[in-house]
């Protein structure tokens, strides 16, 4: 379980978390929604170990997350392979980092080649691939040490091609039934009827934390929009 008390965080004189609470049970798979600049990542960071708070904290299973950091997987837009290394070659290596064996780091590498469908792909340098492959390889080199805890942020340039973000979203769903605890940033609402739990921020705040079962009503038009779910629960904080 994921425990965020009445997290504070400034980056200097900027607060870009204030008061942040948060409990996530194992095998949740949650969206944090918001605009840009609402605390999304600074969260998603926090959950991560990458960052401390200045006040507050963050437990993972009873224990600071930088104690967890081989159970936590974070893919982000920022890489995290070898761009003159293959998409097979760059899977490898994060295995031997792990301390994984050669032979079941060949075994496992197999598997998420298959389930992320990047078989094809394995011999192409990392660094030639599209953006939608280069994330995949992303979420591939951290799935290797099967991490308890995903984190994904979904570039916003990816946010747009409706195929790939289909096809992600397919895929967490499939890993979260393996009981790994899924944790998306995104700042698009046409997807938060996969998950189990939508927490929206603004501003450095968490302003709800529900179900889509009990927002399903408010939301049920297409054109609804963040804005209009901003405004609807701001309006009644």
């Amino acid at each position: 379980m994921i425990e965020i008390n009445k997290i504070d965080k400034y980056f200097g004189q900027i607060k870009v978390l204030n008061d942040c609470s948060l409990t996530i049970k194992n095998g949740d798979f949650i969206e944090i929604i918001g605009a840009k600049g609402a605390g999304k990542s600074a969260l998603m960071k926090m959950i991560a170990g990458f960052i401390k708070p200045d006040h507050g904290y963050v437990l993972i299973d009873h224990k600071l997350p930088y104690k967890q950091i081989f159970n936590i997987g974070y893919v982000s837009k920022d890489t995290n392979w070898y761009k003159n290394l293959t998409v097979e070659e760059n899977i490898l290596l994060s295995a031997k980092k792990h301390e994984i064996s050669p032979d079941e780091a060949a075994s496992i590498t197999a598997k998420i080649l298959d389930f992320l469908k990047i078989t094809d792909i394995k011999n192409c340098l990392a660094g030639e691939l599209s953006p939608e492959m280069k994330f995949k390889l992303s979420l591939a080199v951290i799935m290797v040490y099967k991490p308890l805890i995903l984190l994904i942020e979904i570039p916003r340039e990816l946010s747009s091609n409706e195929k790939f973000t289909e096809e992600l979203w397919s895929l967490l769903e499939k890993a979260n039934e393996y009981n790994i605890t899924i944790i998306v940033a995104t700042t698009c609402l046409n997807k938060i009827k996969r998950c189990n739990k939508i927490v929206l921020m603004d501003k450095g705040e968490i302003i709800l934390i529900d179900s889509w079962h009990n927002l399903k009503d408010k939301i049920a038009h297409e054109d609804f929009s963040l804005k209009d779910l901003l405004s609807e629960f701001t309006n009644t904080k």
